[in-house]
């Protein structure tokens, strides 16, 4: 089963804030926009706060078994492990042969507009060191 979490985040400390000490850590005390009191730690440095983002994010195994994480642009736990589930449940689906990995790349890539595909390709010959009128 995937698992969902928020990740930490270092953000610059906002203006205004004070650096407190508060159970034995370093943390920034500031009131933002809205008139509320806010409190976060601070970084090993010091130099930034840590806080959590506002969307899950999930830890799931692929169809090599690799771990991987990825977000689920959530808010709701409930949604984003649903959301979570559904991306295991795919992982799963490629690992036994149900969903093609290489067709499903395909069609990714022919949704795109075929001005991106001739950029593409552009650069590639230049990175090549191909000549301007080869290119």
């Amino acid at each position: 089963m995937a698992t969902i979490f928020k990740r930490r985040e270092a953000r610059p400390i906002p203006e205004g804030a004070t650096v407190t000490t508060y159970r034995g850590r370093p943390y920034a005390t500031w009131t933002d926009a809205r008139g509320k009191a806010q409190r976060a730690p601070l970084n090993s440095a010091g130099t930034e706060i840590i806080q959590e983002a506002e969307i899950y994010s999930c830890m799931y195994f692929d169809e090599r078994g690799k771990r991987r994480k990825k977000t689920t642009g959530c808010k709701d736990r409930k949604t984003a492990q649903e959301v979570a589930n559904k991306i295991e449940l795919d992982a799963n689906l490629r690992k036994r042969g149900h969903i093609d990995s290489k067709a499903e790349r395909y069609a990714q890539e022919a949704r795109r507009p075929i001005l991106e595909h001739l950029a593409d390709f552009r650069a590639f010959l230049a990175d090549k060191d191909n000549t301007a009128k080869h290119v």
